[in-house]
């Protein structure tokens, strides 16, 4: 056994029900907000992927029409039809189904609502990486006041240890719990920016191939 394996081996084990059971309200908060964090960023990965939002064929048919002098109605029906899963698609089959007057309109309408639809999540993400540090410093107190409140007797050498830990592990419960949720959410943000962009630039192009065939 080496130097940095004896080294290790004397290292106390953390004993995580110990931990949550005197870590006090607050870090019981705190860890049911990391679940609730995790499973708003597992579900934002699943439903802004480019394959949900901009898949690739329908993209490249879309880019050609820029390229293209013809504009087939019929083929572009099937086209979507095979991607109405799709916010992209959904968006092209409002423009085909819509009356031609209020198809500008009406393509406007379902992409706000689209795009209201791929930033769910976000506000619960942003609450949670706000209120996350807040707990953490309100636990931090409560722990220092248990500290405070036990100080002057030899006899609570326990509590004021117990109120230490606890000042101390909420403190970094509330900050782990925020970061991950503070990256995704500049992550996620960014993500749906620019694909709002692409969206729009792709639809004016099909909005505007569609109004050539009148």
């Amino acid at each position: 056994m080496n130097a940095t394996d004896l080294a290790n081996s004397n290292l106390p084990k953390i004993d995580w029900v110990h931990l949550l059971l005197n870590g006090g309200i607050f870090l019981w908060i705190l860890l049911f907000l990391s679940f609730l964090s995790l499973t708003i960023i597992f579900y934002k990965f699943f439903s802004i992927s480019k394959s949900r939002i901009l898949p690739e064929r329908l993209v490249a048919e879309l880019e050609s029409l820029k390229k293209e002098k013809v504009f087939h109605r019929e083929d572009w029906y099937q086209i979507q039809d095979s991607y109405a899963n799709t916010v992209l698609g959904r968006i092209c089959g409002i423009a085909l189904s819509t009356d031609p007057h209020h198809m500008k309109d009406e393509v406007e309408a379902m992409a706000k609502n689209e795009v209201v639809k791929m930033h769910s999540g976000m506000v619960l993400l942003e609450i949670i990486m706000t209120i996350a540090p807040l707990l953490g410093l309100l636990g931090t107190v409560s722990g220092l006041v248990l500290v405070f409140t036990h100080f002057d007797s030899a006899h609570n050498i326990d509590m004021i240890a117990r109120g230490i830990g606890r000042a101390l592990h909420t403190t970094i419960g509330g900050l782990v719990v925020a970061l991950p949720a503070l990256v995704a959410h500049g992550y996620f943000h960014r993500r749906i920016e620019k694909m709002t962009m692409h969206l729009e630039i792709l639809m004016v192009s099909f909005v505007n191939a569609l109004a050539s065939q009148r």
